[in-house]
């Protein structure tokens, strides 16, 4: 029952609208460049390694201000 209820849910669609929702915000600017992405597998692991390095990585220290 729980399952019948979300299985139309397609995750790649749902970012994919999130990302376009968020850049249309006129508060959502960022400072941090962040590339398109398109709801395929190529695209978001295209896009991982960029992404990991902005959850992990980011803000770098010269990006500071202090």
């Amino acid at each position: 029952m729980f399952a019948d209820k979300f299985s139309s849910i397609n995750p790649l669609d749902f970012i994919t609208e999130k990302q376009a929702d968020y850049l249309k915000l006129a508060a959502g600017n960022t400072q941090i460049s962040l590339p398109k992405l398109e709801p395929t597998a190529t695209s978001f692991v295209s896009n991982t390694p960029q992404a990991l390095a902005n959850v992990f990585v980011r803000p770098l220290v010269k990006n500071l201000s202090l």
